[in-house]
């Protein structure tokens, strides 16, 4: 039964065993499930590996192709030193982005909500702390929020000036950040990039 990413899980006559997810630098979902598939059925059906073995194989392969769109697997002997699994997010990630008008408050949610279904947990200051009331208390909420975690996912679009102060306090304390910018302008971006920020439109 394949999970996404929370990997798969094989049940056979050996038992029950869970097979991890592996980390990629993007994710492609279109075909990522025939690949899976094919591989396992490969391997499982003709090779006769263990089923586990099999899916196991399938997940690094899935990895590999939603981050190189290359559905071409040389050799599977390849995969089986490679990939790193996916864990549990022991901290959360601080979700940073405007959210004063009905499309910025959206595309919080939104992104928030796609973190949950991969397994993290969020710190989004206007579900975490809200928007009313001193903001000297509102801020340090906010701050104390931001250092209890261990990644950032910044909304950029607009450039917002809180946004972009919890980029650079986050930085100054090493947390690593991913920004998402769907249309910046090219000059907004020289210090995210100098800083080290991973930067992406999709």
């Amino acid at each position: 039964m394949k999970g996404g990413p929370f990997g798969a899980l094989v049940v056979d006559a050996a038992g029950t065993s869970k097979v991890p997810a592996y980390a990629s630098q993007s994710v492609f979902k279109i075909g990522s499930g025939d690949v899976f598939s094919a591989v396992f059925c490969h391997l499982w059906g003709e090779r006769e590996l263990t089923a586990a073995d099999a899916a196991d194989a399938a997940s690094r392969s899935v990895a590999r192709y939603v981050e190189s769109r290359n559905v071409q697997v040389r050799s599977v002997d390849l995969l089986a030193d490679s990939g790193r699994p996916l864990s549990p997010t022991p901290q959360p990630i601080y979700l940073a982005g405007p959210f004063f008008t009905l499309a910025q408050r959206w595309l919080v949610e939104e992104a928030r909500d796609c973190l949950h279904k991969l397994g993290a947990r969020t710190f989004s200051p206007i579900h975490e702390v809200g928007s009313h009331g001193d903001a000297g208390v509102i801020a340090d909420l906010d701050l104390r929020g931001l250092e209890s975690c261990r990644a950032v996912l910044a909304l950029i679009d607009g450039e917002d000036a809180g946004t972009l102060f919890e980029i650079g306090y986050a930085r100054k304390l090493r947390i690593p950040v991913v920004a998402l910018a769907e249309s910046p302008r090219p000059e907004s971006l020289t210090m995210l990039l100098g800083t080290g920020c991973q930067v992406t439109s999709d």
